[in-house]
Parts: structure tokens; sequence; C-alpha cells
């Protein structure tokens, strides 16, 4: 369920929090399914039709851009026309920290500011 959408510097960004009655256990495994009863955030940031990252997977992105948030990017797909690349917060090492708005809405700029550094004009 998204918890929080905004724009930042032209980008269409949100957050979700991802709960364990919206995956199965098996998709997620055992480990996962006993850690986090809550569920856990993610962060995702729309790439326009267009931008030279749109349908890229994010494995195939510059390690400059896949490096940047917690833990690296996790996600790439469609949604409706843009491609939307995220991250998600339910790794071995997270904590309740890593586990907030604030944090994963930090991640998700990074990540805009980086594209941005990249490719200023789309390019």
């Amino acid at each position: 369920m998204k918890i929080k959408e905004f724009n930042y510097k032209g980008f269409n960004c949100f957050i979700k929090r991802i709960s364990m009655g919206s995956l199965s256990g098996l998709a997620l495994g055992l480990k996962d399914f006993r850690r986090n009863s809550r569920g856990w955030l993610c962060g995702y940031v729309a790439l326009p039709e267009g931008h030279p990252l749109h349908g890229k997977k994010y494995y195939e992105m510059d390690d400059e851009i896949n490096d940047v948030p917690h833990f690296g990017l996790t996600y790439s797909e469609f949604e409706g026309d843009d491609w939307v690349i995220g991250f998600d917060c339910n790794h071995a090492f997270d904590t309740p920290a890593t586990n907030t708005v604030e944090f994963v809405e930090g991640n998700i700029k990074e990540i805009v500011d980086t594209i941005l550094e990249i490719y200023p004009e789309g390019e």
C-alpha cells in the first residue's frame, strides 16, 4: 500500500509498505516470513517514457545509480507508461531505523540526485 507520494525535482516518487498479507510466504522465503511480521518499506522513482533509463532493468544500471539506495536497487517494472525503479528495506541487517519514511525518502532523493548528475537533461 502506498503511504506517501511526492514529486522531487520533476520525478514522481512514492513509498510503499509491503505487508505479509500482500505476498505469499513462498515468494518471500521462510526467513523473511519469520523476521518481519509488520512488513517493511520500499522506495520508488518513476522514470518517464523517453528517459535514458526507461526500460532498463535495475541490475543493468550503472553501479553509480544501483549502489545509491540502501543495499542497492531491487526493483524495476512498468507501472502504466512509467518505468519504476526501487529498493526495499527488508534485508537481514535492517533495523527499525531503516524502516522509517524519513530514511526511505532520503534514499529516494539520493537516487534522483544521482540520476540528474549522470543525465542532467534526461539525455
